[in-house]
């Protein structure tokens, strides 16, 4: 998938009213989501560490989104049964929220754990969590299909307990935000060393360094003229042919003198 990219200190964490009443509700009536910061993806073909690589939204944020589609039988989006997945099962947990608006309930959130193996007897309990929500908008034609997509939100808890605020973004590393585009457009400036030798940033090729080298050699051994200078004279003794031949065009005529 691409990579849509934002600034540092930039995070994507809708509401669970955003994420039903915007985004789940205009991804299902097929309007426009500009951008698009959550992929379309099955999820349950997937381990959960592998989840976060799916994401086309490349930001500091350790919880991820996409529309997953009902029509697979791992993801119906009807109930609060566990999901089937890979190499292990979505276990439910708690009791679906309502998602209210003016008052109104428009959509439900179920929550799950990951559990590691397919048998409930030999199954392992992960930290990966999830939260699946589902559009229920009385306002909307009964034409609508409403359980087309849920949106799953995927994070991994450090622990028990609620998260808070600085769990939910990574820490902030350069190198995650220095683009190979970068690297190849920054400019080499000459910084001479302790010992007049050249020391090129960012370590250009040896081919050009060795150019630059070359130049900036050949400026130190072109000869200067000395020019004798006497402003009191003008420009009479700058040694100049061309200065030379238009003082000619502009001096007096023998006639011209004796006026």
């Amino acid at each position: 998938m691409g990579g849509n990219r934002l600034a540092p200190g930039y995070r994507f964490t809708p509401t669970d009213l955003e994420l039903v009443r915007y985004y789940l509700k205009r991804k299902i009536l097929g309007d426009d989501i500009l951008p698009s910061p959550i992929d379309e993806l099955d999820i349950y073909k997937f381990e959960p560490r592998d989840l976060p690589q799916k994401s086309s939204l490349r930001t500091g944020d350790l919880q991820w989104h996409f529309f997953c589609p009902t029509s697979d039988k791992s993801c119906n989006g009807s109930g609060a049964r566990n999901r089937v997945a890979v190499s292990g099962f979505w276990k439910h947990t708690g009791n679906p929220k309502d998602v209210t608006y003016k008052e109104e309930v428009v959509g439900k959130r179920n929550s799950f754990v990951y559990y590691r193996g397919m048998k409930r007897s030999s199954s392992t309990r992960t930290n990966w969590v999830m939260h699946e929500y589902k559009l229920e908008d009385r306002t909307l034609e009964q034409s609508v299909r409403q359980d087309d997509f849920v949106i799953c939100k995927i994070f991994e808890k450090p622990g028990t307990g609620h998260m808070n605020g600085s769990e939910y973004g990574a820490p902030f590393k350069d190198e995650d935000w220095i683009d190979e585009e970068d690297k190849e457009s920054r400019v080499a400036i000459p910084d001479p060393g302790p010992n007049g030798e050249s020391l090129l940033v960012d370590g250009f090729n040896n081919q050009y360094e060795k150019m630059v080298m070359d130049w900036l050699q050949g400026l130190q051994n072109v000869p200067v003229p000395e020019i004798d200078m006497d402003w009191s004279q003008g420009l009479q003794n700058v040694p100049d042919p061309e200065i030379d031949e238009l003082m000619e065009l502009f001096a007096p005529t023998a006639a011209e003198a004796d006026l």
